[in-house]
């Protein structure tokens, strides 16, 4: 939750539900089986509050502090292989300016070694991520905290957000267009143009804590006329609004069908754990979990340049 009061407010809410009976309990997972026979784990909320002070979701903007013990109003991954998990849950580290809930990501190795391991195929073997339903043709916003626990292992390297084409390109429909990396302690921001052609790849920041939250926020626009633009916000600079940590424009970036300089296919917001080096730890075991609070994110069609103050994660 991102204001005080508001945390007080929720705090006695979930009181008075307590005392009148006015809430229900539900396991935290729903283990279904999807289409293809494959095992599908989505989140259930433990309890159904009689309020819930964050949640936004409307057809340009959606936001959530997990206060009400759920993920909405973003989506979960199609499939997701246990053990891995996606769980809202009260950490041992909360993040100082949430409430009591975040989202925790795990994945396992196990998961990708008990598959093909095809390195193009089982993607959903690869991670945990979340996906949000909004529609990004032009410009769009992002801001959340994350925190990395003490026990990341040091030589794995994760995708924690990025942005994903959802149009048909050559072969490259459902591919990346942006993504943040975290690699021992280094948080590296990627872009690209086309299918398969990083346009701009630059480190945020360096040694970054374990076990410590951080806030970010990205702005982006698409373009293929040399118009586009990424800003990245990472840390203290979002505290202080001060100067971003990365700061392109005139560029190209992104990639679809296009109408003029608008994207007719979009862009779509991935969140999480994408483990793109499992293929290098085959039978390590090793385990990676993601801590995330105060996800926002903002569609900006119109170019407004203003959408900080709408995702950011410290307020």
């Amino acid at each position: 939750m991102k204001k005080s009061i508001l945390t007080k407010i929720l705090v006695l809410s979930l009181a008075i539900a307590g005392v009148l009976g006015t809430y229900s309990c539900h396991k935290d997972t729903e283990n279904q089986v999807n289409a293809e026979g494959q095992q599908v784990t989505k989140l259930a909320p433990d309890m159904v509050l009689a309020a819930n002070a964050t949640y936004l979701n409307t057809s340009s903007h959606q936001e959530t502090g997990f206060e009400d013990n759920s993920a909405e109003p973003f989506n979960l991954q199609e499939s997701i292989y246990s053990p891995s998990y996606i769980h809202t849950m009260i950490p041992s580290i909360k993040y100082n300016n949430g409430g009591d809930y975040v989202q925790k990501f795990y994945w396992t190795q196990g998961v990708w070694d008990a598959g093909s391991k095809d390195c193009s195929a089982d993607r959903f073997r690869k991670g945990v991520e979340v996906r949000s339903d909004l529609n990004f043709k032009k410009d769009g916003w992002m801001g959340f905290a994350y925190m990395i626990p003490t026990d990341f292992p040091s030589d794995r390297s994760t995708i924690i957000a990025q942005g994903f084409n959802e149009g048909s390109s050559g072969g490259c429909a459902r591919s990346w267009v942006w993504h943040l990396t975290w690699s021992n302690g280094t948080l590296t921001l990627t872009c690209r143009k086309s299918c398969g052609v990083e346009t701009y790849t630059h480190v945020v920041a360096t040694n970054i804590t374990k076990g410590v939250w951080k806030p970010v926020v990205v702005q982006w626009r698409a373009s293929n006329t040399n118009h586009g633009k990424v800003v990245v916000w990472h840390g203290q600079a979002v505290y202080d609004r001060s100067t971003p940590q990365v700061s392109r424009s005139n560029i190209n970036l992104g990639y679809g069908t296009w109408s003029s300089d608008n994207l007719t296919s979009f862009i779509t917001l991935k969140y999480g754990i994408y483990a793109y080096d499992c293929c290098d730890h085959v039978g390590s075991n090793d385990t990676e979990v993601v801590y995330f609070d105060n996800m926002s994110q903002w569609v900006d069609d119109a170019a407004t340049n203003n959408g900080f103050d709408k995702v950011d994660p410290t307020q």
